[in-house]
């Protein structure tokens, strides 16, 4: 009865302001669920067993939570608690089996999922795309390695359902785009993907590219979102007065990038000279 009171207790404690729970680790049901922390056990993805907090694997993004049987949970992503509009983390990935980013525990602090000595990655977590294993080493800089890699040491590795394989078609739709002046901040909202799972942001100057007949090669400065899942991108630089900036989205999956072209028969693709995806893509700053 402890036990059922003290899990009950700690599912309370994940899901409150948090979003739906969702997991998608073990799909077979064969104990493909620990990593081992070098200094503090075993952690768990699938605590609390289907449908809980356990760690959801997506094309570009993961959510969810570990839970270390010595220091407690680990968030891989503020969405877990809605918190990302005070502090933005979590672990992402690269919709090829590459993990990056950090997870929180509040016991422990940060814990980083390609981590670096000297600017070159050393380690890092990945997934298999057609087997959906987990393989390689996240870091903590208060108790060292975390090893997802178990199968060197002929054990089970952490299994998602999550694979890119086979793979579903690149976006056909094109995101929409609204862009609003909140206070001192330039807020960029994204909705309706449709098909894709993340989505590209790319920015420029609009004053050159009117100046260049519409040459998105010469006039794109910055890749603002790179396979975001995030609805909103924001920019505390104002353009000078008589200046604009412009921007433009489109959506990605694990298989690829859909199109920067406005929607056939939407508003503004009779005005578009061209294509843009080969001129934004040959730019020194588009999304990779």
């Amino acid at each position: 009865m402890l036990g059922l009171w003290f899990s009950l207790c700690l599912l309370g404690l994940v899901a409150w302001g948090s979003p739906p729970l969702a997991e998608n680790i073990d799909p077979a049901g064969r104990d493909a669920r620990f990593a081992w922390g070098e200094n503090v056990g075993w952690f768990n993805a699938r605590p609390l067993g289907p449908g809980g907090p356990g760690l959801q694997i997506d094309d570009f993004e993961v959510t969810g939570w570990l839970f270390g049987e010595n220091i407690g949970w680990v968030s891989t992503s503020c969405k877990n608690t809605a918190s990302c509009g005070r502090v933005r983390y979590g672990v992402r990935h690269d919709g090829a089996g590459n993990l990056s980013g950090e997870a929180w525990a509040e016991n422990i602090g940060w814990i980083l999922f390609r981590p670096s000595s000297g600017g070159a990655p050393v380690s890092g977590v990945t997934v298999d795309p057609f087997t959906g294993e987990f393989d390689g080493e996240a870091w903590s800089e208060n108790t060292g390695w975390l090893i997802f890699g178990l199968g060197d040491f002929g054990l089970s590795p952490i299994r998602t359902g999550w694979t890119c394989d086979p793979a579903a078609p690149a976006p056909a739709l094109v995101p929409s785009l609204q862009v609003n002046q909140v206070g001192s901040e330039t807020v960029i909202q994204v909705s309706g993907a449709g098909d894709a799972t993340g989505h590209d942001i790319v920015a420029g100057d609009l004053g050159l590219l009117r100046a260049t007949g519409g040459d998105f090669r010469a006039a794109t400065e910055s890749c603002l979102a790179d396979n975001t899942t995030f609805d909103s991108e924001s920019l505390s630089d104002d353009p000078g007065p008589g200046e604009g900036i412009w921007f433009v989205v489109r959506g990605v999956t694990c298989n690829g990038a859909g199109s920067y072209d406005a929607p056939a028969g939407g508003g503004g693709a009779s005005s578009q000279i061209g294509s843009r995806d080969a001129e934004i893509d040959a730019s020194a700053a588009a999304c990779p």
